[in-house]
Order: structure tokens, then sequence, then C-alpha cells
């Protein structure tokens, strides 16, 4: 009503206004503030009339009848608290006090409870009261289903037992908890109720003791053999040990010691000399056990003039395969040739490779001899020199007969010339007394065994150069001391001693045979 009024007086004012023709400035009354809601823009003087809108949209000038906000934040709103609190009415949509159920503010409505007397959570039947939750005394429950308070669970075995273990067995008979009856003591081994089958002495059902074997053990090993004896298992008894070699149970033929079953001693065989049953070794011409298994050739001790351990050898040869003929000689009990191998082909008569430049001859690894300085006058005299390969070739390359010595051969011949085995063995006399072929001072030389050892030197297996000849005699054996080397017996100018090293196997060196 008060805003119609103040639009109706601004009209008027404005008529007024306009009616008037006077040239004479004009003094208008009225609300001057463009915020309020009767805003007056002709106005000259503000005369205090400015009216505003308040939160219901109420324009007046007066505070004291603007509207107010209600709980529910809602300005003009009609929503209040109610006895529980809560806002309710208006626009809230929460009816009044209806948090109240009649068990207080927020407390869940009244429930029908019952007695639990034996704190089984089940309350008894029969003792139903509506409570509400605030005021439930202890020991009462909502469910209300106990029949028996005196047993918790309210399960009963088939004995009637509260929590009982009996139970009905496979024969349909109440068993086990307070019973006193065994479950399925009714029924038999085979599983039937009321049957007759019974368990034997070895625990088979229906058995009547066949599991049982011939010493009464239950399911034993014992059996009787082919002489009728209970044998094995636990009898102690071998089966058919009653049997003899002919197996005739209890029989008297026996196995003699050549292996032939019969029951005559009469034709059991002997032992020959080297003690072996049925053997042919015998006793040769020099009394020794030979032939058969004794590894010893009969009469092999008789030299050549058949004198047993004789030391006439002239009737032994030594020729290679190309035909050469060797001095030899008796050495202990060892025949050793007395000059240096100069053959040039193995014994299957394949060529050994020769003719290597000191290059190639450092890059082999097949057999290969070579001539000291490429001088054929050297290997007349001192023979030719071979790398190791040569000697381990499975072709050989000793005459028939011999072997090249290993180094256990070796061993023995030093072994058997003792003190100064190495002058015992050196030829004799000096280059420079122009009478041998050792340079000065071929100390300790005697030759003294025959061997007649040269110094031949030696063609190194790195560079293929030729070194030592005069000073130094090396001589190959047929014993490998790692891959890469071989051991080799050694004589110098310059002392009396047999030097035993290993050398790498390119190495050319000499080769002296030994009699098989």
């Amino acid at each position: 009503m008060n805003k119609q009024l103040s639009i109706l007086l601004f009209i008027c004012f404005g008529l007024l206004s306009v009616c008037d023709s006077s040239t004479e400035p004009k003094t208008i009354h009225g609300c001057l503030d463009s915020q309020a809601c009767n805003y007056n823009p002709s106005a000259t003087i503000d005369n205090n009339s400015c009216e505003y809108l308040d939160n219901c949209d109420v324009c007046d000038n007066d505070p004291t009848n603007d509207c107010g906000q209600d709980c529910n934040d809602e300005w003009g709103g009609t929503a209040t608290v109610d006895d529980c609190g809560v806002c309710s009415g208006s626009s809230t949509g929460h009816e009044s006090n209806s948090d109240d159920v009649g068990c207080g503010c927020f407390n869940p409505a009244q429930q029908t409870y019952c007695y639990d007397a034996d704190n089984d959570l089940l309350g008894s039947i029969g003792s139903e009261i509506d409570y509400c939750l605030q005021d439930l005394p202890e020991g009462w429950v909502l469910d209300c289903t106990d029949e028996d308070d005196a047993c918790m669970s309210n399960s009963y075995d088939c004995y009637d037992i509260c929590d009982g273990l009996a139970f009905i067995d496979d024969c349909g008979e109440c068993s086990g908890g307070n019973t006193g009856y065994e479950p399925n003591s009714d029924m038999d081994c085979a599983g039937i109720c009321s049957g007759t089958s019974i368990v034997d002495d070895c625990g088979v059902c229906d058995g009547y003791d066949l599991a049982k074997d011939c010493w009464g053990d239950c399911f034993g090993n014992a059996f009787d053999d082919q002489c009728g004896v209970c044998s094995s298992g636990n009898t102690g008894h071998e089966p058919n040990s009653d049997m003899d070699c002919a197996d005739v149970c209890f029989g008297i033929s026996y196995i003699d010691e050549c292996g032939i079953c019969d029951d005559d001693s009469n034709t059991d065989c002997i032992q020959d000399c080297y003690g072996e049953w049925d053997g042919e070794a015998f006793l040769d011409e020099c009394n020794i056990c030979s032939n058969g298994s004794s590894g010893h050739i009969a009469n092999s001790d008789q030299d050549c003039a058949g004198t047993c351990f004789g030391d006439d050898i002239s009737c032994i040869e030594c020729i290679d395969i190309d035909g050469n003929g060797y001095n030899i000689v008796l050495i202990g009990d060892q025949i050793w040739m007395a000059e240096n191998l100069e053959v040039t082909h193995y014994n299957n008569g394949d060529e050994i490779p020769t003719g290597y430049s000191s290059s190639g001859w450092s890059n082999i690894s097949i057999g290969a001899y070579a001539v000291y300085n490429g001088n054929p006058i050297n290997a007349n005299i001192y023979g030719n020199l071979y790398n190791w390969y040569s000697v381990n070739d499975e072709r050989e390359i000793c005459p028939e007969g011999w072997d090249v010595p290993t180094d256990n051969k070796w061993t023995e011949l030093t072994d058997f010339l003792g003190d100064n085995a190495g002058g015992k063995m050196k030829a004799t006399g000096t280059i420079e007394g122009d009478d041998g072929l050792w340079y000065a001072p071929n100390t300790g030389a005697t030759n003294e065994s025959g061997f007649n050892g040269l110094p031949a030197g030696y063609r190194y297996g790195h560079s293929g150069n030729y070194t030592s000849i005069g000073n130094y005699g090396y001589f190959w054996s047929a014993s490998a001391s790692s891959p890469g080397n071989a051991w080799y017996q050694t004589q110098h100018y310059d002392n009396s001693i047999v030097g035993r090293n290993d050398m790498n196997k390119p190495c050319g060196l000499t080769i002296r045979c030994v009699r098989d």
C-alpha cells in the first residue's frame, strides 16, 4: 500500500511540474537515493522520504515491521524448532516432533523382548514384554524361540542329550556319545550290518590266512624252492641252496677250480706255474715261467748262443723300413740302438714329411723330420731330428720289434748305469782334438756302456732354427708330460750327467729305439 501511494505522489508532482508554465526554477521535494524504491529523479531537495525493500520485498521506511528469518533460514518463513530440537514445519519437509515415537527423541520404538535365562541369546517362549531400548533390563533378548532354558544350544542328539555326541550309525543304531554303543559295531569286516565275515591273522577280511607265506609271515616273501625247502623271506635259507652244480637236490657234484661240475675229483684241473688253473704257462729252459698268461716268452732269456741270460746279441738285427741297419748294444736287461735313427718312412711305408722352412716347421702339428741345417752329411752322422708328433704316430717310426723308449725305460737305463751315467753313454773324443764329435771338454766321456751318445743338437719348435750341434745330444721319450710338452733326455759337453726335462712337442730331437 505504501509503495502504491509513493508512486501516485510521484505522478502528481510530475503533472504539476508539466502544467506549470512558469519559467522560474521549481523546488521539488522527494527521495534522491537511486537505491530506494520511491526514488524521484525530478526531486531537487531530499525530504527524507526514501523507502527501501526489506527481505520480504516490502517497501517502507519503518524498520520495526521488517520480516525475519525462520529456523530454516527462510525470510518470512513459519518453520519452528520442535521439542526434539529439530527445525520442522513450513518448507522443511519435517513433521514436528516426529523423532519421538514414544520412547523419547531419536530413540527406537518399543519392541517385544523375552527373558534369556540360560544366556544362549534365545528368550523363553511366554515371557514376552514390550520395552523401550533405553529401559531394557539385563538378560532380555529379541529372539523368543527358546523352548528349554536348560539347553543353551537347543540341540539334542539321538540319545536326547543336549549338545550330545550320539548319532545314528550306518546300521541305524544310535551310537557314540553317552549311549555306550560303539558306532557300526553291528557291521562285519565286509561292511555288512549283522554280517558274518571276519578278519584273519593277516588283517584280511575273509582272507582265511592265505596271505601267509610258507614261513608263516603275513605277506612274507618266503616260498618253497625246487627242493621243497621253505626259502628266502625271513627263513635265512637261500633258495635252491640244497641243489648241487648239476641241479640235483642234495646232490654231491661240485665245480672244480677250472669251472667244471662233476662228482669225480680225479678229473679236477691243476694250476700252471703262473698260478692259473688249467693254464698254459710252463717253466722254459731257463727255468722261467713262460707263455700262458705269464707275459713272458719262453726261452726269451737265451742269448743268440742259446745261453740263458747270456750277452750274445749277434743274431739280433735292427733294420728300419728304409733298409738302414743299426748297431745295437746290451745295457743291463735292455737292448738299445747304438746309433741315432735316420728313417724317412713310417712302418706302413708312408713318407714322413720333411723339407720345411723355419716358419713352416714352427707351424706344423703333424709328424715331420729335419736334417740339421739341411746338410745330408749331418743325417749320415747324427741321424735325423724328429718332432714328437712323429714319435707318437700310430704308424710307428722304430724298426719292427723296437720302440721309442718311454720315460720309465730311460730311467731304467740311467739307474742301471748309476753315477756318471752321462759320461758312460757319451762317445769319446773332441772336435778340438780331431778325434770326436763333441766340443771340449766332453767331460767324463768313457762310452763304457757302448751307447755312443752323439751331440746332434736340435731344432727349435717356435722358430725352426737349428742349434747346439757338438754341444748337446737330445733324445725323445714316448711319454708326454702335458698336452703341449713331452719328456726327453739330454747329454752335455761340459758334464757327465744325464738331464731329464720336457720340451715343446714341435721341437726336433734325435730318437734312439729300444728292443721290445
